[in-house]
This record gives C-alpha cells, structure tokens and sequence, in this order.
C-alpha cells in the first residue's frame, strides 16, 4: 500500500491442460486471460508491470501465452512428456552401489511377504534406497535398475530402506558396483517416465518424491 492505494505488481493465472492433445481448454483460458487485461486497461487502473501465464507445456507450445515471464518447472528438469520437448535433455541422475551379493536357491522368498520368490538358483543383489529415499513401495516388482548397462528387475517388496534386484545369469557383481536407479548407463536408459508408469502417477510427484536425505550433487559450469 501507497498512501492507501495498492499497487498491482502482477496479474497471473495458470494453464489446465497446456500438455493435453486438444487445445481448446487452453485457447479459452488464454482468452478470458485477455478480457481480464483489456478490463484492466479500459477501467483507468495502471496494467500490472509482470503478465504471467505460461507453465513449461504453454512456453513450447503457445508463443502467444509468454507475456513477460514464462514459468518452466518440469521443462527445467527435461522431463515434459510433450512431442515439441524433444530438445529437452533430463537433467536429474540418481544411483546407488550394491551393498550386497547372495546366491540363493531356487524357490526362495524375496523381501517381505515374499511376494517374489525364485523360479531357480538366482543371485540377488541389494541396493540401499527405499522409500524413504522417495524410491517408491509402487516400484515393488515392477520396476528396473541398471547394472553395467543391463536392466534387472527390481524383485520383493521395495523397503524403507533397500531393494533387492534380480541379477541376469552370467553377469559378474560384487559389492560397490555402481546402479543406476534413474539417468543413462551406456546404451541403456531408465527414465522418469519409467518411474510415473511404475507407480501409476506423473513425473512430477516423482521428482517431488525424492527425499532430502539423498546427497545432491550438482555439476554444471559454476558448480563442478
């Protein structure tokens, strides 16, 4: 307040469905958008020096929602799941190392209840994430790591603290082996659009997920 008088700093809104094929939902909201600015302009009150409407989906796909800020959350990240974002690269990694390697026979439960158990002799590797770490229960029997470039699958119930992993027969592991739980290793990728599909959700509660007790490490120009 200015001797009683408010200053309008900003005037926003926020997109539905800026990600969604159809385009009409977007293409009304832009247009009540403007009705709100053109009221603005013909009632005498000052227009707001920032106009904010673009979330990551509109800056990629509708040039005529950018005004004079762009939001771009999930864009920064590069996971949109949009065809115009095939330019983006992800920029989130997140791996572990193997804490443990057992060789154990066929018809061995695996994790709590026991809700995998061997079809014959297996070794089994675990890696010291759960969900604690935002490595999601959902994951349970359903998801991958990447060992050496090789996809094993995640087998048992996913725990607080560990997940134990179905090791491909003929592949050599051994304690502190890398594993990569979300990011590229050689030829091979395990996305976050692998890990919505796993859990049944979208890539942003994913990455949202993901706990402050995991070490961060960031790498670019200024910070390596």
């Amino acid at each position: 307040l200015t001797s009683g008088v408010v200053e309008f700093q900003g005037l926003m809104s926020h997109l539905a469905a800026s990600d969604e094929p159809e385009v009409d939902t977007t293409r009304q909201q832009l247009q009540v958008f403007l009705d709100v600015i053109e009221a603005i302009r013909t009632s005498g009150v000052p227009l707001p020096p920032v106009l904010h409407l673009a979330n990551s989906a509109a800056a990629l796909r509708f040039p005529g929602t950018h005004f004079t800020l762009v939001r771009v959350g999930i864009g920064m990240y590069g996971a949109l799941d949009i065809p115009e974002a095939g330019a983006l690269h992800p920029a989130m990694e997140m791996w572990s190392e193997v804490s443990l390697v057992k060789r154990v026979p066929a018809g061995t439960a695996i994790g709590y209840g026991g809700t995998f158990i061997t079809d014959r002799d297996s070794t089994i590797a675990t890696i010291p994430v759960g969900y604690a770490d935002g490595y999601r229960r959902a994951f349970s029997n359903r998801a991958s790591v990447l060992l050496a470039g090789a996809y094993c699958p995640v087998v048992g119930r996913v725990s607080m603290d560990q997940i134990t992993v179905l090791v491909p027969e003929g592949m050599s592991v051994k304690i502190g082996d890398r594993v990569v739980l979300l990011g590229p290793d050689t030829t091979a990728t395990v996305s976050v659009h692998d890990w919505a599909r796993w859990a049944d959700t979208i890539s942003y509660e994913v990455l949202t997920g993901i706990s402050g007790r995991v070490r961060r490490v960031y790498r670019g120009s200024e910070m390596e």
